[in-house]
């Protein structure tokens, strides 16, 4: 198995499956103060006008979920199986 392996800043190896972007990394891997100041944000959270800002600029934070597969997909793979 030829896998790809990083290691953390912190010593620790993940496989490249694993692997986060280096910024959510390095801010993982930093004091709680630190990953605040990276991340713009304070101990009290964002205002109001920084979460529009920021959801005009990332979008709005949920959880995008898959389709399950139709029935009649689901059937035949069970025969398949």
């Amino acid at each position: 198995m030829n896998e790809e392996v990083r290691v953390r800043p912190n010593g620790r190896a993940i496989r490249a499956a694993q692997a986060l972007s280096p910024r959510l990394a390095e801010i993982a891997d930093c004091s709680a103060g630190d990953a605040l100041i990276r991340l713009d944000s304070a101990r009290q959270g964002l205002t109001e006008e920084q979460v529009e800002e920021r959801r005009d600029q990332f979008g709005v934070n949920e959880i995008t979920h898959e389709r399950p597969p139709t029935w009649y997909s689901q059937l035949f793979w069970a025969f398949i199986t």
